[in-house]
């Protein structure tokens, strides 16, 4: 199943598939890695690749800091979901090789 490279950002910001999370703290890991996204545009992202099977999301209900209690969504990468992101960065290293070959060459005849 061949993953966008947003695709592939979003799914290497969740944690291993064994453990669910929030949209905010998604959002969190891309703040603390100084990466500028859309919350819109993520929470867009993870809902297609919900419909794709490559990640799941269940509602539960949870208490906030004031006390109240209100519903959370939670995602977690599937195992198609980490297959799929493990030949997405299959493919850059193989993208990466070509292109040091390349340069390789490129200096040799240079």
């Amino acid at each position: 199943m061949a993953l966008t490279m947003h695709d592939a950002l979003i799914l290497s910001a969740l944690p291993q598939a064994s453990v669910a999370t929030t949209l905010a703290e998604i959002l969190q890991r891309f703040v603390n890695a100084d990466v500028d996204v859309d919350e819109s545009g993520i929470a867009a992202t993870l809902r297609r690749m919900v419909d794709r099977g490559l990640v799941s999301s269940r509602k539960d209900r949870v208490r906030a800091s004031d006390g109240r209690i209100h519903e959370t969504r939670f995602y977690a990468v599937t195992m198609s979901g980490e297959t799929a992101l493990g030949e997405f960065n299959r493919c850059v290293r193989d993208i990466q090789g070509v292109q040091d070959q390349s340069r390789a060459v490129a200096e040799a005849v240079a």
